[in-house]
Formats: C-alpha cells, structure tokens, sequence
C-alpha cells in the first residue's frame, strides 16, 4: 500500500484506518505494517526486513497497524455492522457503523490542513471517545458532534 500512497505515511495510514472500520475483511500484504517498498515485479520478491526495528517511523506504523487491529477485534460493530454515510465534504469522509444498539462513527480528514468538522449523529450520548486517542468530544442534544482533526489524521468514535 505504501507504493498506492506515493510513499507518503500519512496517507497510508488513513487507507489503513479506512480499511480496518470499512465493511468487508481488511487485507494487509507482506510488508505494509512497516511500510516495506516493492508492490511490482521483481521487486516484490524481497526478503521482509527483520532489522525494521531500528527504524522509529517503521515501528510506529507497525504500531499503528497492531492499535487499528485491536480496536477492529475488540469492536464487533465494525465486522458486523451496517454502514452508513454521514458526511462526504471535499477531501472529508466520515461514515457510522451499527451493531446490536452499539455505533461507531469514523471521521477521516484527507484534506492537507486542520479542518472543524461538525456531524448529526443519532447516537443519543452525551459524549463519545476516540478509541486511536482516548480523547473525548461532547454532543451538543445528544445529535451533534463537533471534532477538530489535524490534516491527514482520523479518529474512530464511540
């Protein structure tokens, strides 16, 4: 995936936060959990680099990876939930999974600055917790979501 997104982590790492809360079976090829190189022939018949943990950014990713993972294990919502789109502004995606009375809503900013992003949700909560951070945002009559997100990050709410 690392060659698809131009080399760029960042943008890798949307696609994975993406891929892991999207419906469907997420698939990670030999590599991309440290950003290894070589999706083409004959390139794609290199040995995997064990030495990757002396690489900070590559151990961060495979972190990054291992965290998407076990939200995804811990969370039934998002192998079995519905799908819906909530909100598709420029280069702002944010959709809700639902299982069981449980929902998750994902909100993913691909644009290249901060963005103030406000959705209607029908959670019906007082509050909800990004599960990547642990960060808490407030719901104005249990509908509103209001949420700031850095240029190329995400967050996966519950």
């Amino acid at each position: 995936y690392l060659e698809s997104a131009g080399g760029d982590i960042t943008r890798l790492k949307l696609a994975v936060l993406f891929q892991m809360t999207y419906v469907g079976t997420p698939h990670i090829w030999y590599g991309d959990e440290i950003g290894m190189m070589g999706a083409h022939d004959p390139d794609c018949r290199r040995p995997f680099n064990w030495k990757y943990t002396d690489d900070k950014e590559k151990v961060a990713l495979h972190n990054y990876y291992k965290k998407l993972i076990r939200i995804r294990k811990e969370n039934p919502v998002l192998y079995y939930g519905t799908f819906k789109t909530l909100l598709t502004k420029g280069m702002i995606y944010a959709f809700e999974r639902s299982y069981e009375g449980k929902n998750i809503v994902v909100v993913i900013n691909n644009e290249d600055t901060k963005q103030t992003i406000e959705l209607e949700t029908d959670l019906g909560m007082r509050s909800v917790t990004d599960l990547l951070t642990g960060k808490q945002y407030p719901l104005t009559n249990g509908k509103i979501l209001e949420i700031e997100l850095d240029a190329g990050t995400g967050a996966i709410l519950k």
